[in-house]
């Protein structure tokens, strides 16, 4: 069943988004998408062909309206969490960055939208 996790405004959204997941249940979750906007937001992107590669991360200040958000949330076997989202998004002048979300803080509001795997 899908679910949408309504943040706040200065939220972090992994935190939030781990949270989410824990307070139901779940040791598994697909992130569908998202919906609102972001600041103070890193992402990575590989760098090499190496396997693991060697990553660029490039830090956006926002605000950022999301365009595209998925990935998955999975507990591990040491019970921390593996929190793994793409996102791309837009700043104000119309350019578009995306990555491996890093880090995201809410700026207005923001739904993300998640079901149990």
């Amino acid at each position: 069943m899908l679910k949408v996790l309504e943040l706040k405004r200065n939220d972090s959204v992994k935190e939030s988004i781990e949270a989410f997941v824990q307070s139901n249940g779940w040791k598994r979750a697909i992130v569908t998408g998202a919906l609102g906007s972001v600041v103070d937001v890193v992402v990575g992107n590989a760098k090499t062909m190496t396997i693991p590669p060697e990553v660029t991360y490039t830090q956006i200040a926002g605000p950022f309206e999301i365009l595209a958000f998925c990935g998955e949330v999975t507990k591990q076997e040491d019970d921390s969490w593996f929190i793994h989202i793409h996102m791309a998004g837009s700043k104000t002048d119309a350019t578009v960055f995306g990555g491996g979300m890093q880090k995201a803080t809410v700026f207005k509001g923001l739904q993300v939208f998640l079901t149990e795997a």
